[in-house]
């Protein structure tokens, strides 16, 4: 039968998952928790059969998930009423995994399973609002994310031993943003960046393969208007203000410096 005709199998999988939660003390601002969860993800419609990415011959992805927890979310006093700090540690075992990647033609890419991969990190959030009155108040949010992801398949068989142990493609290990807000009558402004370590192309972390990590930092100014029910927001943005060249996919520069003015109305 032709590949573009050819059924992918059925599959079935029982997923259990567990997790508990718990504050050590009577206060609610600190709590923990812990997790285990087996996640069965079959391919989508895409993945399979998408016109020159899909890939019926996917096998379905299986993920055994460990994950703890802790989470501190307090109003300190009035000046600081918001204040709180998220923290993840966690172990993903996958078998199968689901990823796309490029062929021999970059502007072409195919949907693969990679055998077995080891997943590990840490994620941090953390907010806070500063209110100075009524009126007027500062808002703030950052996040990091370290996570080492390794194909484990083979370290003897020679069609995988070359990338035993190697991160997978467009897999960074450390990356982050946050964002700053001024709110306050007049005019609210704001600022964001997105940050990204070093990536690799392909899955042999070499540096014919290596792509540098790279930062956008976008800021806007807003206002809001309502009158009789009515709301009218103005927004001008100025996105990637450094005008940083960096490529996201290999071969695929992103956007330099631009503009954006966004109106819109509620009623």
């Amino acid at each position: 039968m032709p590949q573009g005709n050819r059924k992918a199998p059925d599959s079935e999988r029982f997923s259990p998952a567990l997790s508990v939660a718990f504050r050590p003390f009577r206060r609610e601002e600190l709590s923990f928790r812990m997790m285990y969860k087996e996640i069965f993800r079959m391919p989508s419609f895409n993945d399979l059969y998408y016109s020159r990415v899909g890939n019926p011959d996917l096998k379905p992805e299986y993920t055994w998930q460990y994950n703890v927890g802790i989470t501190y979310n307090k109003k300190v006093c009035e000046w600081l009423p918001q204040f709180s700090i998220i923290t993840d540690a966690y172990y993903n075992k996958v078998e199968n995994k689901i990823l796309a990647v490029p062929t021999k033609n970059i502007f072409e890419w195919s949907m693969q399973n990679v055998g077995k991969t080891d997943i590990y990190g840490v994620d941090f959030n953390f907010e806070a609002c500063i209110k100075i009155n009524t009126h007027y108040r500062f808002l703030t949010h950052a996040t990091y994310s370290y996570q080492r992801a390794l194909d484990v398949t083979s370290k003897t068989d020679p069609k995988y031993s070359k990338v035993y142990k190697h991160q997978i493609p467009y897999t960074p290990e450390h990356s982050g943003g946050g964002a700053f807000t001024f709110e306050n009558p007049y005019l609210t402004f704001s600022y964001s960046v997105i940050c990204s370590g070093s990536r690799y192309a392909l899955g042999q972390n070499i540096p014919e393969n290596y792509l540098k990590p790279y930062s956008d930092h976008s800021i806007s100014f807003g206002k809001q208007i309502i009158r009789d029910g009515v709301s009218l927001l103005g927004k001008f943005e100025i996105l990637n203000l450094f005008d940083e060249q960096y490529e996201i996919v290999r071969y695929f520069p992103m956007q330099g410096r631009s503009y954006r003015v966004t109106l819109s109305v509620r009623w």
